[in-house]
């Protein structure tokens, strides 16, 4: 993937069915390419986790609470949400999970490619 000029993968997932620490962070595969982990996406939320509108803020409050007891100081929550989904019944959630996030002081809600840059700029070590 690398000699493909790509810094980063998301394609991880351990967990459908659940918010796992497991599924957060970063680390360094053994070819050097910086692997976020998929904490969350639409799909699994509505599926797998069977999550309705009604609870989708708390769900994400529940994955911020698991990232800061993970890490307080900096952790990497990866979320995938498919624009085909956004007009869908789940899907329309979105804007509210957007709001949501903006609204924690300790977030901040970042493209990948400037993450993984931030990181190897730092050369930070995996948490």
């Amino acid at each position: 993937m690398q000699k493909l000029g790509l810094t980063y993968d998301s394609s991880v997932k351990r967990f459908k069915d659940k918010i796992s620490s497991d599924d957060m962070n970063f680390y360094f595969t053994s070819g050097g390419l910086i692997e976020f982990p998929l904490t969350t996406m639409d799909a699994y939320l509505f599926t797998y986790m069977k999550i309705n509108e009604s609870q989708i803020l708390n769900t994400f409050s529940y994955m911020l609470d698991q990232g800061r007891r993970v890490n307080s100081e900096f952790n990497v929550i990866s979320v995938l949400w498919h624009n085909c989904s956004l007009k869908m019944v789940g899907g329309r959630c979105y804007s509210k999970v957007l709001e949501y996030l903006a609204s924690q002081e300790d977030v901040e809600i970042v493209k990948g490619a400037d993450l993984a840059l931030q990181i190897k700029k730092k050369r930070w070590l995996t948490i």
